[in-house]
C-alpha cells in the first residue's frame, strides 16, 4: 500500500492514501513529493499555494516534478523568505536551500522573482530500494477468540478473510466479539457451508461454527449482503459518525441524487480503493483513498463538499479529467 497521507483533522485522521489535487480547468503542472526521487505521498497542484502545510506537507517536500511553466518556490509561507524560480523538470532532490523547507509556491508568470530559474540537477545514482514504509493499522473491527469466554489466543480481524487457514485460525474460534459493521462467519472457506451473521457485541459461537469457522466478512445493508468486488464507502452526516449514514458501492457522479451532497463529514473505506471528489462528475479537488484505516473524520479540503465518488483500479492513477 502506498505511503499515507496524515492531514490535520479535529481527530485523529489516519491515513490519506494516494493524495491527488485536480483542477477542473487546468492541466496538471507540478507534484510534489515527501521522498527523494519521487517517493512516498504524492500531491499534484495546478495553482497557485500559499501554504503546503494545509496539505500536509509541511517541512516535508523533498522532490519535484514541474510538467509546465515556471514557479517560484519560497521558504516561508505566504511567498516570503528566500525564493527561487523553477521551470520544467524532474527535480529528484530539491536545491540544498529549499530541502525541507519549502513552504509556497506559484506560478512564476507575472512574478519579479529576481532569480534564475534552476536547472534540474543531475540524477544521483539510484541507490539500493527501501522497503516501504509501515502502514498503520486500524483497530480491528472484530476479535476471534481460541477458548470460550473470550479467553486464549486472538486474531483481530479488519477485513474480509476468504480462508483462516492462511492465518492459522481455521476451525479454531469459539467466541468472538464485534466492534465494527455485520459479519458473516462460514463453515467452510470462501463463504461456504453454514453461515450465521453477527452483529457488534459479544458472542459465543455454537453448532457447526464452535471450533468450525473457516471464513469470515463484513455483510451491509438490511439484507446483510457483502460488498462487491469494487468495495464501499461508508459517509456519515456527522464528524462524530452520528447522523444520517450512506453506504457507496458503485460509481456514484453526483450524491445530490441521494440527498448527500456536500453533508459527509466521516467516512470509511470499507473496500476497494476509491477517488473522492468535491464536484459532480469527479471534478474539483480530488483524493485517493484505501481502505484498513477505520472511520475518519474527512480531511477540512472535503469535510462537507463531497459531491462524487467512484472506485480506482489498484496500481492505477487517478483517472483524472
Amino acid at each position: 500500500m502506498p505511503s499515507l497521507l496524515r492531514l490535520p483533522p479535529a481527530r485523529p485522521l489516519l491515513a490519506a492514501l494516494g493524495l491527488a489535487t485536480v483542477s477542473a480547468a487546468m492541466a496538471q503542472d507540478i507534484e510534489l513529493y515527501d521522498q527523494p526521487r519521487f517517493g512516498g505521498v504524492r500531491l499534484t497542484l495546478s495553482s497557485d499555494t500559499p501554504d503546503v502545510a494545509d496539505y500536509g506537507l509541511g517541512g516535508r517536500v523533498a522532490s519535484v516534478v514541474v510538467r509546465q511553466g515556471s514557479w517560484e518556490f519560497c521558504t516561508r509561507p505566504q511567498y516570503a523568505g528566500a525564493c527561487i524560480t523553477v521551470g520544467p523538470g524532474r527535480y529528484a532532490e530539491l536545491p540544498p536551500a529549499l530541502r525541507g523547507s519549502l513552504a509556497s509556491l506559484r506560478n512564476a508568470a507575472g512574478t519579479n522573482v529576481g532569480t534564475a530559474p534552476v536547472a534540474p540537477p543531475a540524477p544521483p545514482a539510484a541507490p539500493p530500494a527501501a522497503p516501504p514504509a509501515a502502514t498503520p493499522q486500524a483497530p480491528a473491527a472484530l476479535v476471534l477468540y481460541r477458548n470460550a469466554g473470550f479467553s486464549g489466543s486472538t486474531l483481530e480481524v479488519r477485513d474480509a478473510q476468504p480462508s483462516l487457514s492462511r492465518l492459522n485460525f481455521n476451525d479454531t474460534a469459539s467466541s468472538l466479539e464485534v466492534r465494527r459493521w455485520r459479519w458473516q462467519l462460514c463453515q467452510h472457506a470462501e463463504y461456504g457451508g453454514e453461515c450465521q451473521v453477527f452483529g457488534p457485541g459479544r458472542h459465543a459461537l455454537s453448532g457447526r461454527l464452535h471450533d468450525g469457522v473457516s471464513s469470515l466478512r463484513p455483510v451491509f445493508g438490511a439484507n446483510d449482503q457483502p460488498l462487491p468486488a469494487a468495495g464501499g464507502v461508508m459517509l456519515w452526516e456527522h464528524s462524530d459518525f452520528r447522523g444520517r449514514e450512506l453506504l457507496i458501492t458503485e460509481i456514484t457522479i453526483n450524491l445530490g441524487a441521494l440527498s448527500f451532497n456536500d453533508r459527509a463529514s466521516g467516512l470509511e473505506v470499507v473496500g476497494g480503493r476509491w477517488e473522492l471528489c468535491t464536484d459532480a462528475d469527479f471534478r474539483g479537488r480530488c483524493f485517493l483513498l484505501e481502505p484498513g484505516n477505520g472511520p475518519q473524520v474527512i480531511p477540512r479540503e472535503l469535510n462537507d463538499q463531497l459531491t462524487s465518488l467512484r472506485p480506482v483500479q489498484p496500481h492505477q492513477r487517478s483517472p483524472l479529467r
